[in-house]
């Protein structure tokens, strides 16, 4: 398998795109637990359009035709970074003391970082499909990354 460096003037911008999970599917992960509280991502899954503002909104809605109650929702800014996604759950303490699970619409990373900061049944509601490296601002060809094979 071949390996390649990519090496670039400009700055890197890491993200991955996801898909989100059928209400069917979420719902039957949610089997058991009445009371949702939601979290969505304000980088990679916003601007995958799968788990910012709008699509956390969509998801309440769906959940709550659907029967459950939605006991508050929460955009962090990076739901991958442990401590932030921490601090930011601690500061919404009492909706998500009243949830029986959280639903969380980010990559796998960002469900890892909210099941470590606390104690809830954490639920994936998206699915990672892979992860991309993006160069600002390379808008020409000598600003574009360069791929040396290191294998």
């Amino acid at each position: 398998m071949a390996l390649y460096a990519f090496s670039s003037p400009q700055p890197l911008i890491y993200y991955d795109h996801h898909q989100t999970k059928t209400i069917t599917e979420i719902l039957a992960a949610l089997e058991g637990y009445g009371r949702v509280f939601l979290i969505g991502c304000a980088k990679c899954a916003t601007v995958c359009k799968s788990g910012g503002e709008e699509e956390i909104w969509q998801m309440q809605e769906q959940l709550t035709a659907s029967g459950k109650e939605v006991t508050g929702s929460i955009i962090i800014d990076e739901v991958c970074h442990m401590l932030r996604a921490g601090r930011d759950l601690r500061g919404r303490k009492e909706m998500v003391g009243e949830a029986d699970a959280l639903l969380v619409l980010a990559c796998g990373a960002g469900v890892q970082s909210v099941s470590s900061a606390n104690e809830k049944r954490t639920i994936a509601g998206l699915d990672t499909l892979f992860l991309a490296i993006s160069v600002a601002s390379a808008s020409s060809s000598r600003n574009a990354p360069s791929a040396a094979n290191v294998s």
